[in-house]
């Protein structure tokens, strides 16, 4: 989700925690430390104390749009 449409919802979600991921996409919730975030999430909803530091040592895939990668095929 768009950080901005996530924010708009966020006043009727009463329990939400907007966690950001620099450089995410879709699919996120797969990756780092993110699927353990989630779970202590739906463990206990009410926790306002998320241990998101973690998030700041994802990598994150570079966008592309070839099959063949980021860098169109440059280094195979």
């Amino acid at each position: 989700t768009p950080p901005q449409y996530a924010v708009a919802i966020e006043p009727n979600l009463s329990r939400s925690h907007h966690v950001i991921v620099p450089g995410g996409a879709h699919g996120v919730s797969g990756l780092g430390c993110i699927p353990e975030v989630i779970e202590s999430f739906v463990d206990d909803p009410a926790n306002q104390n998320l241990d998101i530091d973690c998030i700041a040592d994802i990598q994150v895939a570079p966008f592309f749009l070839s099959p063949s990668g980021a860098f169109g095929g440059a280094y195979d």
